[in-house]
């Protein structure tokens, strides 16, 4: 909590798990999810990238979390909508 990534304030840890952890950040008014991966072999990062892209694609779903952001560098990190 209180640290930034990119334009988001870390607020609170929402869970933690073998594959990493969530919090609750804000940018601005808005309060969003960010998804931080832990990777255990070389394989996470390409099913990480492919998790991105599949949200990106059926972005304004009404029963899919909407993505805001994500990235590989420099470290992987998602942010998309709390609910």
């Amino acid at each position: 909590p209180g640290q930034r990534i990119s334009d988001f304030e870390i607020l609170r840890v929402l869970g933690r798990g073998a594959m990493g952890a969530v919090y609750e950040v804000r940018r601005g008014d808005a309060r969003y999810a960010l998804k931080v991966p832990q990777f255990s072999d070389p394989d996470s990062s390409l099913r990480f990238k492919r998790e991105i892209q599949a949200l990106a694609a059926v972005d304004r779903h009404p029963h899919i979390v909407r993505i805001i952001t994500g990235s590989l560098q420099p470290f992987p990190y998602l942010v998309m909508e709390l609910i």
